[in-house]
């Protein structure tokens, strides 16, 4: 029988909720991590915190400096966080990997302590057994943490979260871009960019209907809608189109950044390849792991 520790990634970073934002940032930049729990100083995990809720945090803390230093500040941002124990089999954990809306499992030891966390690539890493992607992965931390190590010496004071942040925003491996309440692109970093056959920045000013084939731009303009009424659309199975007018499968998720009076200033959408998501489906599906 297979089981969560088996999987899991050891020790992971955590967050003190009264962790000041700037050193959050420096958390994330060093370690290369995308979410990490956030803990009280009684031991309570409040939920986890994503680089996109990092992001929207330092926006409201830009348009409010004397407030929303501290993590425990933008607690309504965090994703709920979802358990299971180090004796639990695998079974479990893709149950409550599948209900988590960040994908990720925290995995508890007999104490209820935190041990571990489970994320889609622990479990294909464990099903392909493609123990390469490892090293890989190594790798990448290295150059990352090369390249990040003097932009995290620049920083100064708080002033700077916004061009971390950008800085941040631009360099994600995800495929990330931000529209205003009338659907026009205001942000789009360089991985949209790079997969869509744009030249850097050139995405910026058009509209939501350029990245949608025309069969789909009602249904984008009723998500934009959707996310300005209720903060967010669920993850959606769905097709860009490439400069040259080819499409691209992507499974798109989207949330809303509101300034700090609760005023819709933007969308926060994240993409990525279907096939990375269609993988770990494949798998589940193919009982792979049983």
């Amino acid at each position: 029988m297979k089981l969560a520790r088996a999987l899991m990634t050891h020790d992971p970073r955590y967050i003190q909720s009264g962790e000041r934002l700037i050193d959050t940032i420096d958390l994330f930049f060093k370690s290369n991590i995308h979410f990490a729990p956030v803990i009280t100083p009684v031991g309570e995990i409040l939920g986890l915190l994503s680089e996109v809720s990092l992001i929207k945090a330092s926006l409201r803390h830009y348009l409010a400096p004397e407030k929303n230093e501290k993590v425990y500040d933008h607690k309504d941002l965090l994703e709920p966080a979802h358990f299971v124990k180090e004796t639990d089999s695998i079974d479990e954990v893709v149950r409550t990997l599948i209900k988590s809306t960040s994908k990720r499992v925290l995995v508890l030891d007999d104490k209820l302590q935190l041990t571990g966390i489970i994320s889609p690539k622990d479990i294909l890493r464990f099903v392909t057994g493609m123990e390469h992607q490892k090293i890989q992965m190594n790798e990448q931390l290295r150059k990352y943490q090369e390249t990040t190590k003097t932009l995290s010496s620049q920083v100064q004071n708080l002033q700077d979260l916004v061009y971390i942040y950008k800085t941040a925003f631009e360099n994600s491996p995800l495929m990330m871009h931000s529209v205003d309440p009338k659907g026009n692109i205001v942000m789009a970093n360089r991985k949209i960019h790079q997969v869509l056959d744009y030249e850097n920045g050139e995405l910026i000013g058009r509209s939501l209907t350029d990245l949608y084939p025309h069969t789909m731009h009602e249904l984008a303009f009723d998500g934009l809608e959707q996310i300005k009424r209720v903060g967010v659309h669920a993850s959606t199975m769905t097709q860009m189109v490439k400069k040259d007018g080819h499409t691209y499968n992507v499974d798109v998720v989207s949330s809303a950044l509101k300034d700090s009076q609760g005023v819709f200033l933007a969308t926060i959408t994240i993409s990525r390849p279907l096939e990375s998501s269609k993988a770990l489906m494949d798998a589940i599906q193919n009982g792979q792991f049983e």
